[in-house]
């Protein structure tokens, strides 16, 4: 028998989001594994509110009331169409005050419940917002998206451990979450993939950058930081050096090109800082 041993240079990495992650537990367990800069802000009330009324009256259409302040009010309306014609009427008023539902017209028994599951909502981290807790992750550990769109993410195999222990956090925290792992071997037809997925990422981030240049009138904190996220697209170009051989150059060339034009803007607006101090 021959046997065939392959190089693993890295690894791709997905994952099938799921609801109903309690924000308590994903703390705990996110802590557990040192991973405590991942974990998510609660939910908005605003948010968690309208996702209770949302899944309460799945045939109604729900409102905002913008009442300004801190208010969270829904008008909940019973549409329908009648020859072709939209005809709503509202059925419901739902106040949110200090944690607590009010309906007009008043329902008790139904704005207990309401109650009841604007707390166990307001501890979920939805789907969406968990995958943003693994990008972030993937983005502090220089992964490269193998997607225009994001969803699947490529690492090199010295960051395969840690990754491991976030997503054995994650899944931890909800049995429903799946994160898939799959090692590459090292090959010609892997490096090209990667360079070519680090070139179209960086590149598009440094368009972006180059547009709030050309739109004019960013400030200072934009500004810096614009020059912050050169700075990490930077040190990204330097983790995978060893593979972008003599495209190094031209994504060097490119940043540095972006870093001028941003440290230029700052000085611009440091300057007409200090012109309207001396004017006053």
């Amino acid at each position: 028998m021959k046997r065939v041993t392959m190089e693993i240079n890295g690894f791709s990495t997905c994952w099938d989001g799921a609801e109903g992650t309690n924000i308590e537990t994903l703390t705990e367990k996110l802590c557990l594994a040192g991973a405590a800069e991942l974990i998510p802000n609660p939910q908005e009330d605003y948010a968690a509110f309208k996702t209770v009324l949302s899944h309460s009256f799945p045939k109604m259409r729900i409102f905002n009331l913008n009442l300004g302040g801190d208010s969270v009010a829904f008008s909940i309306v019973d549409e329908k169409t009648v020859d072709g014609n939209w005809n709503g009427s509202q059925e419901i008023r739902a106040y949110l005050v200090g944690g607590s539902v009010f309906l007009d017209p008043a329902d008790e028994p139904l704005a207990d419940m309401l109650t009841q599951r604007f707390a166990w909502e307001k501890k979920i981290v939805p789907a969406s917002k968990m995958g943003q807790v693994l990008t972030r992750a993937v983005r502090e550990l220089k992964g490269v998206s193998e997607r225009s769109r994001g969803g699947t993410y490529w690492l090199q195999a010295d960051k395969q451990e840690r990754w491991e222990e976030i997503a054995q956090a994650v899944e931890a925290a909800n049995t429903g979450f799946a994160i898939y792992i799959k090692e590459t071997a090292h090959s010609p037809n892997t490096i090209r993939s990667v360079c070519s997925s680090l070139m179209k990422e960086v590149q598009t981030e440094l368009d972006v950058i180059a547009e709030d240049l050309a739109d004019g009138g960013a400030g200072a904190v934009l500004l810096r930081n614009r020059q912050a996220t050169a700075l990490e697209l930077l040190s990204k170009v330097e983790e995978y050096e060893e593979i972008l051989d003599d495209k190094r150059e031209e994504l060097d060339n490119n940043i540095a090109g972006i870093q001028a034009m941003l440290a230029a803007a700052l000085l611009a607006v440091e300057a007409e800082k200090e012109a309207k101090r001396n004017a006053s």
